[in-house]
């Protein structure tokens, strides 16, 4: 027999062996016992009402679910549940799934009485005005030896019909243990910890009052704050105004809005006094985004007060509710700050990249920074004086001096006084104003800190802040007015143009790389002098702006005339020495000292 022959045979029979074990494998699958939903044509947003009737502790809890999808514990008592454990039951009823149990025993499963019952009420799968609800009789027994499964009798189970381990119209199976966990959990689990609906971004407006003892045998601190959330961030607006720090009073906010209960206390109150909440210690008010408000009141015990914070029990209310719950130390460490503590420290909160200007006032003079679509420029207002472009290093110094500046300490019982002169900072950045006035020098009593007195935009309460933020005042027009004049691509010009006395040169540019003097016939060579001072002069950058306004000639002048490949447009400056330096002098009379080099270079050309 041939080789190839024998391997053909070896793969033929290898594919048999296969094919063999395919088919016995789906045979044994078709004989197996399949598993059998719970409940057939199951889907969460069919379920509208749930009862748990534990038998052997009489003890039922019922749910429903409203119109808005939300669910509510209704027996033993009216409150809101516990979203995630609904959730999870919810899950698991549809994730429940078991064999059928042949000729059960009923005593022996604990079915007979069951340990629990749960009906489940469904919405019909063919909805109608005056259709009710099916209802699904879910009977629980005890666990499988293993551990891992749990007996459950489904009377009325569709797939009872003509089954062989149905009994009575009624099927037992044996699920996932996980179906009975959430279940057994005790009524308070199935509650809603949560103190509000609301979550701290849905908060516009705190209204914080009352007064706590901090610390045994000290007296009551008043803790009242009121804070809208504003165009330029969250500020305090009860009758001082002050910027808040958008971290400190988020966590108010949350802390706030989000409160949970640690366990529920009593939830038909005779009264709120021995609770402390009637008066409260702290009552917060809170609006949300469409104004609605909702409103806690927090204390403790009459007779705890004068304990440490975080040995006395703290209880809560929200009003409008009867259910009077307790509330762990760590969840009101953040509500009982002292106001201050939200303030904000940073001068100018604000990136960036979203500031649009900055004006820097001292005195009679007024330096202002705008961002342009072609980048910052520069002018002084007093008086009135043309626009620069801006150094682009110097702007990101200025911003970045603005954003690394802070508040050293608040005086709330300082009056603010406006230095004299005046200086300010102001910044515009996305319509918000920001930045502020500065005052004379100061002290916190307190602390001991001292610098600049200052007054933030829109704020009220005088603050303290370092000499050297105050020294961004003493900047020129020439500290921030760039010194590169213009910048050319080489391919861009069309000649270069240069004059010195009665006698005149003129170079032409060839290619990207070639460039010919007029009246020559050939290109420049690599090493030319006049390489020397293109490049200087298509980039033009000068050493200091000069603030000196004088006709008087330049010593050894050249005339320059870069004429781009645009006809008739370049740009034209003189250079040559004024006071023993090299200098540039411009078509509006601006002169700046230059490199002396380029100078030097231009007058190599001449000789």
């Amino acid at each position: 027999m041939r080789r190839r022959t024998l391997v053909v045979l070896l793969l033929l029979v290898g594919g048999l062996l296969v094919l063999s074990r395919e088919n016995a494998r789906q045979e044994l699958e078709e004989r197996a016992p399949q598993k059998i939903a719970l409940i057939p044509d199951y889907k969460p947003q069919r379920v509208l009402r749930l009862s748990i009737d534990r038998l052997a502790s009489g003890e039922q809890i019922v749910l429903e679910r409203d119109q808005a999808g939300s669910w509510y514990v209704v027996e033993p008592v009216a409150y809101p549940a516990f979203p995630e454990l609904l959730a999870t039951l919810l899950s698991n009823l549809g994730e429940s799934a078991g064999l059928a149990v042949v000729a059960p025993d009923l005593q022996a499963l604990t079915l007979d009485p069951p340990e629990t019952v749960l009906e489940i009420g469904l919405v019909p799968l063919v909805p109608s005005a005056d259709a009710e609800l099916e209802s699904v009789r879910v009977e629980i027994g005890g666990v499988d030896l293993d551990g891992r499964s749990v007996y459950v009798r489904v009377p009325g189970h569709p797939a009872a019909n003509g089954h062989p381990a149905a009994v009575g119209g009624a099927l037992v199976l044996a699920v996932s243990q996980a179906l009975v966990n959430p279940l057994n959990r005790p009524l308070d689990l199935f509650r809603d910890t949560r103190l509000t609906g609301l979550r701290g971004r849905d908060v516009t407006r705190i209204v914080r009052s009352g007064s706590v003892n901090l610390s045994p045998g000290e007296g009551a601190r008043e803790l009242g704050l009121q804070a809208d959330l504003e165009p330029d961030g969250w500020r305090r607006t009860d009758g001082l105004s002050v910027l808040l720090d958008p971290s400190s009073i988020g966590s108010l906010a949350r802390g706030s809005a989000e409160l949970r209960a640690s366990s529920f206390v009593d939830d038909s109150p005779a009264s709120l006094v021995p609770y402390g909440l009637d008066p409260p210690e702290l009552r917060f008010s809170l609006l949300d985004q469409d104004g609605r408000p909702t409103v806690l009141r927090i204390g403790r015990r009459p007779d705890e007060r004068d304990q440490s914070l975080e040995d006395a029990r703290w209880y809560a209310v929200r009003e409008g509710s009867p259910n009077v719950v307790s509330i762990a130390w760590r969840d009101m460490h953040v509500l009982i700050q002292p106001s201050d503590f939200y303030y904000d420290y940073v001068v100018v909160r604000a990136l960036r990249e979203s500031i649009d200007s900055v004006e820097l006032v001292n005195g009679a003079r007024t330096l202002v920074l705008t961002r342009g679509k072609g980048g910052w420029t520069v002018a002084e207002s007093v008086p009135q004086g043309s626009e620069y472009p801006a150094s682009r290093e110097a702007v990101d110094d200025l911003l970045a001096r603005l954003e690394k500046a802070t508040i050293g300490a608040f005086l709330p019982a300082t009056d603010f006084v406006e230095a004299e002169p005046a200086q300010a900072i102001r910044i515009q950045s996305g319509g918000a104003v920001l930045g502020g006035t500065f005052g004379p020098s100061a002290r916190d009593p307190e602390t001991g800190v001292e610098g600049r007195s200052f007054l933030r935009a829109g704020d009220t309460i005088t603050a303290l802040v370092e000499e050297s933020f105050a020294g961004l005042l003493e900047l020129e027009l020439e500290d921030l007015r760039s010194k590169h004049i213009y910048q050319l691509k080489e391919a861009a010009v069309r000649s270069l143009v240069l004059k010195h006395g009665e006698s005149e040169r003129e170079y032409l540019r060839q290619n990207d790389t070639e460039w010919l003097p007029r009246g020559g016939r050939m290109a420049l060579p690599p090493g030319s002098p006049f390489f020397g001072v293109l490049e200087p002069l298509l980039s033009l950058r000068v050493e200091e702006w000069l603030p000196e306004v004088t006709e008087a000639e330049l010593a050894d002048e050249v005339a320059v005339s870069v004429v781009t490949a645009a006809a008739g447009q370049g740009k034209n400056f003189k250079i040559g020495r004024l006071s023993g330096r090299a200098v540039c002098r411009f078509e509006d009379g601006q002169t700046a000292k230059i490199a002396e080099s380029v100078h030097e270079g231009l007058l190599a050309l001449f000789r």
